[in-house]
Formats: C-alpha cells, sequence, structure tokens
C-alpha cells in the first residue's frame, strides 16, 4: 500500500460543511458533518482502502440527497475494490 504526501484531493471536514452552504438545513448540516468527520479522516489515512470512500457516498447520497457527490465517492471505492457488493448497488442506484 503506497501513501503520498502530496494534498489530498478530498475535502476536509471544514471544507465539507462550508461546500453545503445554506441549500441545506444547519440540523442537516450538522448531521451530515458529524457523519462525514471520522470517515474523512479514514480517507486521508487509507487511501487505498475502498471502505471510507463508500462509505462517504452514503451521507452525501441517503442524507443530502447529493447524486453528483455520492457518485464521486462511490466511483473511487469501485476502482479501489470492484467486487464490493455495496459499492456496485449504491452506483447502480445514481
Amino acid at each position: 500500500m503506497s501513501h503520498s504526501s502530496s494534498p489530498s484531493p478530498w475535502p476536509s471536514a471544514r471544507e465539507f460543511h462550508t461546500q453545503l452552504g445554506p441549500r441545506f438545513d444547519p440540523a442537516v448540516q450538522e448531521e451530515a458533518l458529524d457523519q462525514v468527520a471520522p470517515k474523512l479522516g479514514a480517507v486521508r489515512r487509507q487511501p487505498d482502502n475502498y471502505e471510507p470512500y463508500h462509505q462517504m457516498g452514503n451521507p452525501q447520497l441517503l442524507s443530502l440527497g447529493d447524486k453528483a457527490a455520492a457518485r464521486q465517492w462511490y466511483l473511487k471505492a469501485f476502482e479501489l475494490n470492484p467486487r464490493h457488493p455495496g459499492t456496485r448497488h449504491m452506483l447502480g442506484q445514481l
């Protein structure tokens, strides 16, 4: 497993919260941030592990309804593990 020293292309928890912007209810924003903050850390610690990417897609789709963002996370998970049935299923839902 190789780890790159270059900056992550994935948003920090603060950037994620900022990206939500005014279009979402503050309570929904806080709930989504609570869900993603630990997962963002896992993405940074384990960039070659598909699971954190898959788990990042879930709140994007299920809590926020952001299909484009969810697709980005699921596609990265699929790239790392094309056999994962959950990721395949979620991509099929988009």
